[in-house]
């Protein structure tokens, strides 16, 4: 029997496959004067919205996205407005759809980028974030028979 791709996998593919066709992620709607509203376009999985503030020495991203790689896409969507670093990522909670793309920002922007959250939020990316990821990739397969299912 051929074993299916893990759906974790698939996603990741999906991610990779429109980053590298320059697809944007997100749709920046410009709010006021240097303040955006990142829209996630509807797609697989689900990225969350952001804002973007940009400011006199830089620029503050309110929420980081579900992998690193979508947090890649909107860095490069940010540079279509502004050529000014991010300074901030805030993390607003620590459901992995706004926390899991943090590590983009400190390889996009080496010792100049902080990573802002409240206490509660902090704690709670490190007692339960990891173990929500555990138990979305082992949901994976039975979501994957799911879709198998649906679609047979």
């Amino acid at each position: 029997m051929k074993r299916a791709l893990p759906v974790c996998t698939v996603a990741a593919l999906l991610a990779t496959g429109a980053l590298a066709r320059g697809e944007d992620l997100f749709e920046l709607q410009k709010v006021a004067d240097g303040v955006y509203a990142a829209l996630a376009k509807p797609r697989t999985p689900i990225n969350c919205n952001a804002a973007v503030i940009v400011y006199d020495e830089g620029v503050l991203v309110v929420d980081t996205h579900s992998r690193p790689s979508s947090a890649q896409a909107l860095i490069q969507q940010i540079k279509s407005v502004t050529d000014k670093p991010v300074r901030y990522a805030v993390n607003t909670h620590f459901h992995w759809d706004h926390a899991q793309g943090n590590h983009a920002y400190p390889v996009a922007f080496p010792q100049q980028v902080a990573i802002v959250a409240s206490e509660a939020t902090r704690q709670n990316l490190v007692q339960l974030g990891m173990q929500r990821v555990r138990d979305q990739i082992d949901a994976g397969p039975g979501q994957l028979a799911e879709l198998e299912r649906k679609i047979a």
